[in-house]
Order: C-alpha cells, then sequence, then structure tokens
C-alpha cells in the first residue's frame, strides 16, 4: 500500500541529501565496528596477532570494494 504524502511535507532536496549521508555515515560507522569484532574474534579465536590484525584491517575493506564493483558489473561476486 502507498502513502499519500502532501507536497507540504515532502523532503527538499538537500534534506533527502542529508538524509543520505547521514544513512552512509552509519552504515559505515557499523562497518568499522564489524571488523574491529572480527579482529577481537579472531584473535581470542585463532592467536592473530597485531601484524595479523593489521593485514586483516587493511585488506577487508579492499575486499569489499572488489564485491561491490564485481556486484555492479554484473558478473557473480565472490561470497564473503
Amino acid at each position: 500500500m502507498k502513502a499519500h504524502i502532501p507536497a507540504s511535507a515532502r523532503l527538499t532536496r538537500r534534506q533527502k541529501q542529508i538524509v543520505r549521508e547521514y544513512d552512509s555515515s552509519i552504515v559505515n560507522e557499523n562497518f568499522q565496528r564489524f571488523v574491529k569484532l572480527s579482529i577481537v574474534s579472531l584473535h581470542e579465536k585463532f592467536g592473530f596477532g597485531m601484524t595479523d590484525a593489521r593485514t586483516f584491517s587493511e585488506r577487508f575493506p579492499n575486499l569489499r570494494k572488489k564485491r561491490k564493483k564485481t556486484k555492479s558489473s554484473g558478473s557473480t561476486a565472490m561470497m564473503l
């Protein structure tokens, strides 16, 4: 069901942009939190040291970007 939004209650382009930027920052913040928790888990479970953690934290975002590129190009992407 679609709801009707009166013209007076609609968001302007600038307001929509602000909402998108805020949403993007929240997603990025959550992603960073996930990576940090992953590193802690790898340390506790498998004994990852500082060097291993640094390698993981540097490589993980690159894999995420690579996955986004392959996903947007239409080819099948590697599942993480």
